[in-house]
């Protein structure tokens, strides 16, 4: 598996496990869209870098070619490989994350009414002696 293919499998676990779990072969699909994208990478990226230029110096060229590389894969990764939620995703996402700031908001209060109980244990028994 190419490093797109890696960076894909990476990147589709963390944001959609479910996603991942329902793929039959998960190491030969992503070994495949690894070599899509970047099968796409290479056809695109002479496209951006376009011809050479006149008077061009060889550092200018690296640079050139170097910066239609990063941009044909910013390209195909976008349409490829990075994952986005639909509104009813993000919705039902940003519900998720409400449940569950309130239910450690929740679990502090219990666990400072736990606290003060304890020091108005510890308060009874010094007083006891």
């Amino acid at each position: 598996m190419n490093k797109y293919g890696k960076l894909a499998q990476e990147h589709w676990t963390n944001v959609d496990p479910g996603r991942v779990q329902q793929i039959p072969n998960p190491r030969e699909f992503f070994s495949n869209l690894g070599e899509q994208v970047e099968s796409q990478i290479v056809d695109l990226q002479p496209q951006i870098a376009g011809p050479d230029k006149p008077g061009e110096t060889y550092l200018q060229k690296v640079g050139r070619l170097n910066m239609a590389k990063l941009q044909a894969e910013e390209i195909v990764l976008h349409e490829m490989v990075w994952l986005t939620m639909t509104p009813d995703e993000e919705e039902i996402a940003a519900e998720e994350e409400h449940r569950e700031a309130l239910h450690r908001e929740q679990r502090r209060r219990e666990l400072e009414a736990e606290e003060v109980e304890r020091q108005v244990r510890i308060e009874a028994e010094m007083n006891e002696d």
